[in-house]
């Protein structure tokens, strides 16, 4: 039996750190850019999170981009508010899409 003298750190990828976003323009932009994505987000993510180009299109993102902005708004207190239960199936998609590298 081997005892680890450490836990390894969690995969970023799967467990990020939540990271405030910086503010990249006025406040009311930034908090309209997030409500846009957490939209787009809640009415695709049933269907696997939209095609790339639907994305690309609406945002000006590359999906990973986008997925990578989604996490962030979930795991943060944008998504006061929202089932959690959404909540959840909204970052397993997020988490598929990253993996996947889409």
């Amino acid at each position: 039996m081997v005892i680890l003298d450490f836990v390894p750190p969690p995969d970023p990828i799967l467990f990020p750190p939540f990271v405030e976003p910086t503010d990249s323009g006025s406040e009311s932009t930034s908090l309209a850019d997030g409500a846009a994505l957490l939209d787009f987000g809640q009415r695709w993510y049933p269907f696997g999170g939209g095609a790339a180009e639907s994305i690309f299109v609406e945002f000006g993102l590359s999906s990973s981009e986008f997925f990578g902005r989604l996490r962030t708004l979930l795991t943060g207190p944008s998504s006061r508010g929202m089932d959690p239960a959404v909540v959840a199936d909204m970052l397993t998609v997020c988490r598929k899409r990253l993996w996947l590298g889409e």
